[in-house]
């Protein structure tokens, strides 16, 4: 059984930010993650929560600051 690597749903690029944010879902769990050039494409950017759109409000706050 190959092992896939999650998609992650890529917001518009933030102007004031050098990559993307976007969210990701696996194992029935949602997270925030920055884009990165690594193997998996992403680092976590906050814990996995159960839904989308509390994963969408973290990418939010940190677009407020």
């Amino acid at each position: 059984m190959a092992i896939t690597k999650p998609e992650v749903e890529w917001f518009v690029h933030f102007p004031d930010r050098w990559t993307q944010l976007g969210v990701v879902y696996a194992a029935g769990k949602w997270a925030a993650v920055e884009e990165d050039f690594s193997e998996q494409g992403f680092k976590l950017l906050s814990p996995w929560v159960d839904d989308r759109k509390t994963a969408v409000g973290f990418i939010k706050l940190l677009k407020e600051q």
